[in-house]
């Protein structure tokens, strides 16, 4: 879960889950939705707004609380893990950004929501599990975190350095803003390799320094447990060895 058990939500979740909907929304009804048509560019910085932007800012929310009353029971038991999460979520970037499934978005409305519903979606999931306050799982948050920027890093790379254009929807619509298909599928592969890899990479990073305090509490607190036992130890050795010498 996002945080503890609490079915209260406080003003600056509401907040954060008011305007991580509205990014979603801007992301799919502003100008930047028509465009995307045109543009393979603008469509990948359409999908980084509503994954790296929309989604944790939904997430930062908690709307595992929010819709617990009407979510699925199947939903609700989803798996806590933060890698399966992100496992999930790569699988979704990955499919939906091969040329093929691509190309179908523009041919089927049905299938270009679907695309947009398994990509928020599994965002989302993420982002809730990365935003634990659980202590137990800052290793498995920092894995999931370094494995969404690894994976996200080598689309983008592999998308920037494709040696010929492969997004067909878009051969003959990117002349308007003077670009070719290859520039074009080049600028948005860039789009998602840099910002993709650091917003995952700068969390991961951050998740580890939480992980590193939460063991250097937990020795400090381990150590002045000892010395407070040592102190108690002593004084009644002390008085067990002048009652000895007495009798």
């Amino acid at each position: 879960m996002i945080c503890a058990r609490r079915t209260e939500i406080t003003g600056k979740e509401k907040t954060w889950f008011y305007c991580g909907w509205f990014v979603v929304t801007v992301s799919l009804l502003s100008p930047l939705c028509p465009l995307s048509v045109a543009l393979f560019s603008a469509r990948v910085g359409q999908h980084m707004l509503l994954l790296l932007l929309g989604a944790p800012l939904v997430a930062l929310g908690r709307p595992d609380t929010v819709f617990s009353s009407i979510l699925p029971a199947q939903v609700r038991r989803l798996p806590a893990s933060a890698t399966a999460a992100s496992a999930v979520f790569a699988v979704s970037l990955w499919f939906w950004h091969a040329p093929e499934p691509y190309t179908a978005t523009f041919t089927s409305r049905v299938v270009y929501w679907m695309m947009h519903l398994t990509l928020f979606g599994s965002a989302l999931w993420l982002w809730c599990r990365l935003f634990s306050r659980n202590t137990s799982n800052f290793v498995n948050i920092t894995c999931a975190s370094v494995f969404a920027a690894l994976q996200m890093g080598l689309l983008g790379a592999l998308i920037t350095f494709a040696p010929r254009a492969m997004y067909q929807p878009h051969f003959l619509t990117t002349t308007s803003w003077h670009l070719t298909p290859l520039q074009d599928q080049q600028l948005g592969g860039v789009i998602m390799w840099a910002p993709g890899s650091a917003v995952f990479l700068v969390f991961a990073v951050y998740a580890f320094w939480l992980m590193m305090r939460n063991v250097q509490v937990r020795d400090i607190q381990w150590s002045q447990f000892s010395g407070s036992e040592t102190r108690t130890i002593q004084p009644a050795r002390r008085g067990a060895n002048t009652g000895s010498a007495r009798a």
